[in-house]
Order: C-alpha cells, then structure tokens, then sequence
C-alpha cells in the first residue's frame, strides 16, 4: 500500500495490512516526527533518507510498535512516563509480559533478532505536556493520555502487565 497523506499527516501503511507483529506509523511532515516506527523496514529507512525526521514518538510499549526504532537510535524518543520502564530494559520488558523463567530464553532472543529491542530511555515524554499542545512548523499537537491496549504478546502464563502501566497516547492534530 502507498503512504496516504492528510494534510501534514503521513500514514505509513505497515507490513501484513499493519497486523501483528508490524503496526502502521505516522509522519507528520514540517515537525518531523515519525510515530511508532513498526510499518516497515525498508519504507522506514526511505523515509529517514528522504526527509528530516527529528523525533521518534511511541504511543506504547509493545514491540510491534518499537519495531524498527533502532534505525533512529540517534533521535530523541518520547514516550509516556509509564510506558518508558520495559524500553529501558529488556528484563523489565519480560517482566511486565508477565513471561515466566522457562519462556524468556524464547523471548529475549526474539525481542533482540526479530524486533531489534536495544535499551532506550526517553529525552521527553508527551505526557510532561499536561495536555498543553506541541507546536512545529504550523502544526499543533496535543499528546493525549489513553487506557493501554492490553497485552498482545503471546505467553503461556496468560498474564497481562498492570493496568496502570499499560498506557498510550494518542497525538490530536490540528
């Protein structure tokens, strides 16, 4: 699927129709921010070639959305407070899956190979905003706090993280 604009919003059309284990992101031209970066590898890497991408923004912890964030290592990333502690660390990311001692020599791998987890602690988050607006190149952005999607990642144990830490934003565009 070709990228589809409105206005200065870009969506990127994630591999698989965006299902698991991909997600769509967004580009929102003139800020230069790229929102979870999962769509695709080689559409991710044409983007950060073409364009100025000067942020990375995660709307949740989960690695379908931090897919390919490594290609942007060098950026600032933003993400909600509640969501920074699993991106910090691979350990805590297991934790809060709720994967058990049997299930992480799985997993960790995985998290590393497939969805190319590195360590990464965020410059700012959204929510530091209390819901005043981000203003970039005539675009204002308000980042608006939202219960969290549950868990998508398959375990044997069944257990979701708390419900107090699975939180996202949403950005509102105006």
């Amino acid at each position: 699927m070709e990228d589809l604009s409105f206005g200065p919003i870009r969506f990127l059309a994630g591999e698989n129709r965006g299902r698991y284990p991909n997600c769509h992101s967004l580009y929102i031209e003139g800020a230069g921010i790229l929102i979870d970066p999962a769509s695709s590898r080689e559409r991710l890497l044409r983007l950060r070639a073409e364009e100025e991408v000067k942020m990375v923004w995660l709307s949740h912890w989960h690695e379908d959305h931090f897919m390919h964030l490594d290609l942007f290592d060098d950026l600032p990333l933003w993400v909600s407070l509640q969501d920074a502690p699993p991106l910090a660390d691979l350990d805590v990311l297991m934790k809060w899956y709720g994967l058990n001692e049997e299930e992480k020599p799985v997993w960790g791998p995985l998290l590393l190979e497939q969805f190319h987890f590195r360590p990464r602690k965020p410059a700012r988050s959204p929510s530091s905003f209390r819901r005043r607006p981000y203003f970039s190149s005539g675009t204002t952005i308000l980042p608006v706090s939202d219960p969290g999607t549950g868990t998508s990642f398959p375990t044997s144990t069944g257990r979701s993280p708390p419900s107090n830490v699975s939180r996202k934003f949403r950005p509102m565009l105006f």
